[in-house]
């Protein structure tokens, strides 16, 4: 009996659309955030905690067994008044002495706002509490100074901790109280004693609201979420929100990054950033999260997840609205991007999957929202977390998988033109002049549909070899004496398709439709960019394999959108 109500108790815990993940707790769990102890005691350190929200409280949830199961730990009484309710927390680990508090203190913060955040009723106490925890998360101790109060607008919201270079802590957080001249901006104050006490709030992103806007809707950068490369370089991902017609330049809420150089200058308040993209114009809207992993390249890899995906810019209508929205990418994409976050990025499949969608407020303020990454320490792998209702509840789900791809030639067809495009510059390979000659140099140049130049199929030549030929041509992508000495700044030309080694291409999937092409001799080369060139007419060459992404193609199948 207690076996069948336990098979019962997951059945109702998990919805028919949620895919691979396991519930992380009974009843409400929203606003996920992980960690990884980094700056523990023996006993704790590669500990893994997750933070979750009530609306009056929070649970910090631990794992010990690199993530396969949680358990909670603590619950953090939050105290909202009358009329107030309590979310988008997050945590963080110190990583390194701030202040008085040592390397490991562990700290997390929510925002305290009016219910419906002000919307229709006074929000004249909003305020952004901290609590610190000094034993790995058990016990928390309420910092006495709220990090920032708001008595105007909409309130203070979506808390983000990070570290600059100076050893100041900073929280990055969505401001609503600067209307009417902003809708929302995305600010950032700095702390000197470890979040005691904290500075002025300074501007990130700002940029004026029209007087006859929706302020709160039309323009509203928020959401931020910070990871420092190894580099030394910070990168911010947000969601910049503008619900204008998009002939008036509304474009929904897309996700934009954009770096600093020490973690606290963020350059102009004006600039919106960069949108993340794809090879073919994907990009994420609503609700973004970012994380580093190692591996893939010299730069490790940026992993980046947003609510939902829409398709390129260029497929909205102004008349009805921006880019539709793709499914079943939503809800089952992570984008990966190992140039630092430059260039466009690549899609890989995300652990914890939602495959259907509701449009009531109730659906869209939690399912997938706001979805945690945390890469395994060899960053091999990553630990998803991703919210969906169930019944009445909005409840965060788990689950872990690869962050590489199939590594092979898994998904290239012999039967189908390929449009080639670079991660690093996003442009397309070219016969230059769209000549057939021998010799013919190969080049990047802008991507255009409609240009035969740029038009190439996949010929194999077995054990997950491919020759690369010019689409209407007997001619192929060859090395010149490829076939017994190819070397690294050995330049890419067409030359007669001849089976020989230096025509030979071996394609090793890193994502959906993105690979790295090897020569077929195992020689450790692969087609490249020369120093990630960026200026049209650049050649193709060989230089040794990496993974970055002026080494990384994305196969797009001519005529698809």
């Amino acid at each position: 009996m207690l076996a069948l109500v336990g098979l019962v108790t997951a059945a109702l815990l998990t919805p028919v659309n949620v895919v691979g993940g396991v519930a992380l707790a009974d009843g409400t769990s929203t606003y996920p955030r992980v960690i990884r102890l980094e700056h523990a005691d023996a006993a704790h350190q590669g500990r893994i905690l997750a933070s979750t929200n009530t609306d009056d409280s929070g649970t910090i949830h631990e794992s010990t067994d690199g993530g396969a199961s949680f358990h909670p730990i603590a619950t953090i009484r939050t105290e909202p008044g009358p009329g107030e309710w309590s979310g988008s927390s997050t945590l963080f680990e110190f990583p390194r002495q701030l202040g008085a508090s040592p390397a490991g203190t562990l700290i997390w913060a929510t925002s305290i706002n009016a219910v419906r955040g002000g919307r229709d009723r006074p929000n004249p106490n909003s305020r952004i509490v901290a609590w610190k925890s000094t034993d790995h998360g058990r016990g928390w101790q309420r910092v006495p100074t709220p990090i920032v109060t708001g008595t105007a607008g909409h309130g203070v919201w979506e808390p983000e901790f990070a570290v600059t270079d100076a050893g100041e802590l900073v929280v990055h957080f969505s401001d609503k109280t600067q209307q009417p001249r902003y809708g929302q901006v995305l600010a950032r104050r700095k702390s000197v004693d470890g979040g005691q006490t904290w500075g002025p709030t300074v501007n990130t992103v700002a940029v004026d609201a029209r007087a006859d806007a929706e302020l709160h809707l039309e323009d509203s950068p928020g959401m931020a979420v910070v990871r420092r490369l190894p580099n030394g370089t910070s990168v911010m991902a947000y969601e910049y929100c503008n619900l204008e017609p998009v002939a008036e330049g509304g474009h929904g809420c897309r996700v934009y990054t954009r770096t600093s150089p020490d973690g606290w200058d963020w350059g102009s308040v004006t600039d919106r950033g960069t949108v993340a993209k794809t090879a073919d114009g994907r990009h994420f809207v609503h609700a973004p999260t970012l994380a580093w992993a190692p591996g893939g390249s010299p730069n490790g890899r940026l992993l980046l997840i947003g609510r939902l995906v829409r398709a390129a810019d260029t497929e909205g209508d102004p008349d009805t609205g921006p880019a539709p929205v793709l499914h079943p990418q939503s809800g089952s994409t992570v984008f990966a991007n190992s140039s630092n976050g430059l260039g466009r990025w690549y899609e890989l499949d995300s652990p914890v999957r939602i495959t259907g969608f509701g449009t009531d407020e109730a659906h869209t303020t939690c399912q997938n929202y706001s979805s945690p990454l945390l890469p395994s320490a060899d960053g091999s792998r990553v630990l998803h977390l991703a919210t969906d209702r169930v019944g009445d509840h909005c409840t965060a789900f788990f689950a872990t998988g690869p962050t590489y791809g199939s590594s092979d030639a898994g998904g290239v067809s012999t039967a189908v033109t390929y449009q080639i495009t670079n991660l690093k510059s996003g442009k397309c390979l070219t016969a230059e002049g769209n000549s057939t000659a021998d010799g013919t140099r190969v080049v990047q140049q802008p991507c255009d549909s409609a240009r035969p130049a740029q038009e190439f199929r996949a010929v194999a030549r077995g054990g997950g070899l491919f020759s690369v030929a010019k689409a209407g041509s007997s001619k192929c992508l060859d090395v010149p004496n490829g076939n017994t000495s190819a070397a690294p700044g050995d330049l890419v030309r067409l030359w007669s398709c001849n089976s020989t080694g230096a025509q030979d291409w071996k394609p090793s999937g890193v994502g959906r439709s993105t690979y790295l092409f090897a020569t077929g001799n195992d020689d450790g080369l692969c087609l490249d960019l020369p120093r990630g060139a960026l200026d049209n007419g650049v050649q193709a060459q060989l230089w040794n394999c990496t993974g970055v992404g002026a080494q990384l193609w994305h196969l797009r199948v001519r005529g698809d959108s």
